[in-house]
C-alpha cells in the first residue's frame, strides 16, 4: 500500500510540474518524493533545481544530505548541514555518521 501512495504522490506531483513549471515547491515536493524512493542522483537533482527556483526549508536540504550521503558524498552531504541549517557544529553529524544513512 505504501508504495502505490508514494506512486500515486510522485505522479500528481509530476503533473503539477507540467502545469507550472517554474514551481520551486512543487519541484521540490517532487525531489523528496525521489529521495524518498531511494532515487537519490535524479532526486538530488531536482532539489537543487527547486532551490535555484526559491523553494528552501529543512525538509528540502534535509533530503539533499540524505542524498548526497548515499551516493558516496560524504563531504557534500556535510555541507548542506554546515552551510545552511542552523545547527551548532558540535552537533553536525560525523562523516562516520552519514555512512549510516546509506540504507
Amino acid at each position: 500500500k505504501r508504495k502505490g501512495a508514494r506512486r500515486k504522490r510522485r505522479a500528481r506531483v509530476h503533473e503539477a510540474i507540467a502545469l507550472d513549471p517554474m514551481g520551486g515547491d512543487t519541484m521540490a515536493a517532487y525531489g523528496i518524493s525521489l529521495v524518498e524512493q531511494e532515487s537519490d542522483a535524479l532526486g538530488l537533482e531536482v532539489l537543487k533545481r527547486a532551490r535555484e527556483l526559491g523553494a528552501g526549508g529543512a525538509a528540502v536540504l534535509l533530503a539533499m544530505a540524505r542524498a548526497a550521503a548515499r551516493q558516496d558524498r560524504r563531504g557534500a552531504a556535510r555541507a548542506y548541514f554546515v552551510r545552511k541549517l542552523p545547527v551548532a557544529d558540535d552537533r553536525l553529524p560525523s562523516p562516520s555518521r552519514l555512512r549510516t544513512w546509506k540504507k
